[in-house]
């Protein structure tokens, strides 16, 4: 376990130091390594939790459906946030090195390409004749990987035409307020769902897409340009500033948003649909809220396991293994698919308690690999691609 101690008089705090293994910024880690444990939860309870738990006028019931809400933003909002800090890392005099860009390119290929396998129709290359038009038509609902796959792609292109911090900030800000403005008008325009099932998956809910680029990019890009500003206030201070400023931002934002909702929008049906810009706003504020919340809180401990942010830097890996095992695959049976949603409470908190402790010896082990700098590591991810492509062939 890491052990930190906070000095008052020193301006430097916890949320401020860099962990000793691997130079990232510990707050960011910690926040995706929460989002990691919402999204076991969730999934979990959604995939085996018998249906007669689920008491909708429960306000329990109803605050674990806000959490599911959140998971996709607070995961979406790392991302962006964690995309700028490690490019502007690897940028020289303001440009990305080509080198880089290739790296980053292959990398974004290698996450869609992760998402579409994780979705395949069939469990063989050679069946495509045997697929109905049902399931052909839920391969092309995009799920969180090709979405973040899509809209990194569209944050690195920023990267590329922008020479400063502060244009990638105003850029990424652009970019999210363009995409929340024009979701409602795209996801309910005709057209947006006659348009062939591969690309309209990526632009509305009514062809039952799970995370359309309109409106959940906006929350990669927020993040973006969340780092952008901090990275470009240069002081000892920039953290614990921007920790107070998004807890001033995300307040704002709640009550603007209950405030709009009661008075302006008081009538209107969509106010909180999937495309909704209040509904955006109203998540984004949580997000704000939640990372200014933990940021206070880290403030005051002494120590912070060290399992933590190692989780929060394996999200991806983690991603990709529990939703196999819970929802299956084309290559493999889940736990869906053995138990249905028949399960009782105790045995649901088994499997989650149970995913944690695997997925977190999962994250150790590839950070041991990762800190040693054995080659296996950076071809994990391909090495799976590859097995994949194998299985499906014969």
């Amino acid at each position: 376990m890491l052990r930190f101690t906070i000095h008052p008089q020193k301006v430097n705090n916890l949320i401020q130091q860099q962990t000793a293994f691997n130079n990232r910024l510990l707050l960011l880690d910690v926040m995706r390594a929460f989002a990691v444990f919402m999204m076991i939860q969730g999934h979990t309870i959604d995939a085996l939790l018998h249906k007669s738990f689920y008491d909708y006028s429960s306000p329990v019931f109803q605050l674990w459906q806000i959490g599911r809400g959140l998971t996709a933003p607070i995961f979406l909002f790392g991302s962006g946030f964690a995309y700028v800090i490690a490019n502007t890392r690897k940028s020289v005099g303001g440009r990305l090195p080509g080198s880089v860009i290739l790296k980053r390119v292959r990398w974004i290929g290698a996450l869609f390409f992760v998402g579409v396998l994780m979705h395949f129709p069939m469990n063989a290359i050679g069946a495509f004749d045997q697929i109905s038009f049902e399931r052909w038509q839920i391969f092309y609902h995009v799920d969180v990987l090709r979405l973040i796959a899509v809209s990194l792609l569209g944050l690195l292109v920023l990267f590329i035409f922008t020479r400063s911090l502060r244009t990638l900030k105003i850029s990424a800000t652009v970019a999210a307020v363009l995409i929340v403005a024009v979701s409602p008008i795209i996801d309910n325009s005709a057209w947006a769902s006659s348009l062939p099932a591969f690309f309209s998956g990526y632009l509305t809910f009514k062809t039952g897409s799970y995370f359309p680029l309109f409106p959940f990019s906006a929350y990669l890009f927020a993040g973006a340009a969340s780092a952008a500003w901090y990275k470009s206030l240069q002081n000892k201070n920039a953290l614990w500033t921007v920790i107070k400023r998004f807890g001033m931002i995300g307040a704002t934002l709640v009550v603007l948003v209950q405030v709009l909702s009661n008075t302006v929008f008081e009538s209107s049906s969509w106010v909180f649909t999937g495309s909704s810009p209040l509904l955006f706003l109203m998540r984004l504020g949580i997000v704000f809220l939640l990372w200014s919340g933990v940021g206070v809180l880290m403030r005051k401990v002494r120590t912070l396991p060290k399992i933590v942010p190692i989780v929060g830097q394996h999200t991806l890996f983690i991603y990709v293994f529990h939703v196999v095992i819970l929802y299956g695959s084309a290559w493999a049976i889940g736990l869906r698919a053995i138990y249905g949603k028949e399960l009782d409470f105790l045995p649901v908190l088994a499997v989650i308690l149970t995913l944690l402790v695997i997925c977190s010896g999962l994250a150790y082990a590839l950070n041991y690999m990762k800190q040693r700098n054995m080659k296996v590591y950076k071809f994990i991810p391909y090495a799976g691609i590859v097995l994949l492509i194998l299985v499906a062939i014969f």
